[in-house]
């Protein structure tokens, strides 16, 4: 499940407003 939530956010291409989810775990 982690793993899911970390590629999505680290995902550039995610569905929509991939530049606005950076990783924010950074």
């Amino acid at each position: 499940m982690s793993q899911n939530n970390k590629t999505r956010l680290y995902a550039p291409n995610s569905k929509s407003n991939g530049a606005a989810q950076k990783p924010s775990v950074l």
